[in-house]
């Protein structure tokens, strides 16, 4: 539909194939983005990160009782 958009504008065939391959590069890569990032791991920590994490937890859980105290 789009080529019938670029014809009526009195575009090139040349630019007509290029503008074609913009809307395709972006349909591919910066559209799919998301679903490409919901795929990788959804969000699950591995033992290591999960213990990692508690560490810091805790630790910025002692400072503040210090902070308080």
């Amino acid at each position: 539909m789009e080529i019938n958009m670029f014809t009526v504008m009195g575009l090139s065939a040349a630019a007509i194939l290029v503008a074609c391959a913009i809307i395709a590069l972006c349909a591919n890569f910066n559209n799919k983005y998301d679903e490409y990032r919901k795929k990788r791991g959804c969000g699950i920590m591995g033992s290591k990160s999960q213990a990692k994490t508690k560490a810091k937890e805790r630790l910025l859980a002692k400072e503040a009782a210090q902070r308080m105290n």
